[in-house]
């Protein structure tokens, strides 16, 4: 069943509560399978239209799982530069 953003944010809320280092880093590896589940489920997601998620878990984990979502559109778009921009974002 292919992930949307809700269940990816939950699923990153419990790897932070449970301390699950792994399991955390493998949902912020954009060449993870659900990142491409994720560009399917939201189509064409913009810093705008993910505002709404802002707050849904504490920051700036809100904002990690936001920018994820970003640089994985522009990965499955073909736009390296973009996707660079914004995993370095996330990174920082």
């Amino acid at each position: 069943m292919p992930m949307d953003f809700s269940t990816y944010i939950m699923q990153i809320n419990d790897a932070l509560n449970a301390e699950n280092g792994p399991n955390l880093a493998y949902l912020l590896r954009p060449t993870s399978p659900h990142g491409k589940d994720l560009v399917k489920s939201l189509r064409s997601p913009t810093v705008v239209s993910m505002a709404q998620y802002k707050g849904c878990i504490s920051s700036p984990w809100d904002e990690v799982a936001i920018q994820y979502m970003l640089t994985c559109t522009n990965i499955a778009h073909g736009r390296s530069a973009e996707a660079f921009k914004q995993q370095s974002a996330l990174v920082s």
